[in-house]
């Protein structure tokens, strides 16, 4: 399942007082890397699916990016290239592969030097300061696990599945001592927003301890873009939960026209997430087109709500996969009403609701969804 970033980073509110109002990155690379190019992406922080990017060339060994953030703090990734390649950051396999670097980008100013952007060491910023005292203490560890992993995935490209499979044993205890610096990190830096970031990274507001886990950090961290966001989600979330009321909402449909979900009420309705960038989303259609033939006629309805932010692109994805059912959307990318109001993290995603307006199942797919259905509107 691809899972949507709302907010995959935010920083404390505290630094908000004192922080400058954009940032810029010097970077000063000592190895042979003139006329390549250093790539800059981060998310949108309108919610859409395209991220932020930026591009400069790297001349006399430095580059430069400047820029303004309009969250607190985003995770950015940098990257070096040559000069005509095309970056895709959807290959995540080729990460190991790639010269690249995280950095925790705030409107603050940063130095970042080395030979290459991987090995790179990043200064400024109060986030980045915390995210490296960690990164310091996960090294050699991480070194490990890279090492391993890249062993694991050319035996598996070689077909030698059998033989990466006898390397996994080797990276639990290694998975284990970094999940225990990273809490051990978590628990004496409650004010740091890098102890945010791990539960988020860690399971987010699905992890059976969010609770305890995030009341433990400090009310500036819990008050940030992030902490504010995984509360009102996962409130959000609880709400939508199976055996309460589904939520109502208008939207318009394709040809303008607004349609709530209410008035599809004495009626099964599976409410289906969505967006035509999405290709988990898409590979499940022509499932559900069959499902949907089966059962129109039996008192059941798709209603499907799109989180794209381009109707063109909408439209077209509607057309290709020959959707037949409902489609409603406001065109407001991840910001869409419907899925705020239902606390949607990830896509697909759907919940049944039966006549009375009440959830009684989520997150129904494949076989799953064949038999719930059929529990429900096959005649006995």
């Amino acid at each position: 399942m691809i899972k949507i970033t709302i907010a995959t980073l935010a920083s404390l509110a505290a630094l908000c007082a004192n922080a400058q109002q954009s940032f810029s990155i010097q970077g000063q690379l000592s190895g042979h890397h003139d006329g390549k190019k250093v790539l800059l992406q981060y998310p949108n922080p309108e919610g859409l699916k395209d991220p932020i990017k930026d591009s400069t060339y790297v001349k006399n060994g430095a580059f430069k990016f400047e820029g303004k953030l309009f969250k607190d703090v985003e995770q950015a990734i940098l990257i070096l290239s040559a000069p005509n390649e095309n970056v895709d950051l959807s290959e995540y396999w080729k990460y190991y592969e790639r010269d690249l670097q995280y950095i925790m980008l705030e409107n603050d100013s940063f130095q970042l030097s080395g030979p290459t952007i991987k090995q790179a060491h990043i200064t400024g910023g109060k986030v980045q300061t915390d995210f490296n005292l960690l990164n310091e203490q996960l090294k050699p560890w991480k070194e490990r696990m890279q090492l391993l992993s890249q062993q694991s995935l050319k035996l598996s490209r070689s077909g030698q599945e059998k033989a990466a499979e006898a390397l996994r044993p080797q990276m639990k205890p290694i998975a284990a001592e970094i999940e225990q610096i990273e809490n051990n990190f978590r628990i004496s830096h409650p004010d740091s927003f890098v102890s945010l970031y791990l539960i988020a990274m860690k399971g987010g507001i699905d992890h059976p301890d969010f609770e305890s886990q995030f009341n433990a950090l400090s009310l500036g961290v819990q008050n940030s873009d992030l902490g504010k966001k995984m509360v009102s989600t996962r409130k959000a979330i609880q709400i939508v939960a199976a055996g309460n009321r589904a939520l109502d909402f208008t939207l318009n449909s394709t040809q303008g026209q607004p349609v709530s979900l209410s008035s599809f009420k004495g009626k099964y309705v599976l409410l289906d997430f969505w967006a035509s960038w999405c290709s988990p989303c898409r590979d499940l259609h022509p499932h559900m087109i069959k499902v949907y033939e089966k059962y129109k006629s039996k008192n059941f309805e798709i209603v499907a709500v799109s989180m794209d932010s381009k109707k063109e692109a909408w439209l077209k994805a509607i057309k290709q996969d020959g959707i037949p059912w409902i489609q409603l959307s406001d065109l407001k990318g991840l910001k869409n009403q419907a899925a705020i109001l239902y606390g949607i993290t990830g896509i697909p995603q759907n919940f049944l609701i039966d006549p009375d307006g009440v959830i009684i199942d989520k997150e129904l797919k494949g076989e799953e969804l064949d038999k719930r259905l059929a529990e429900v509107l096959d005649v006995k």
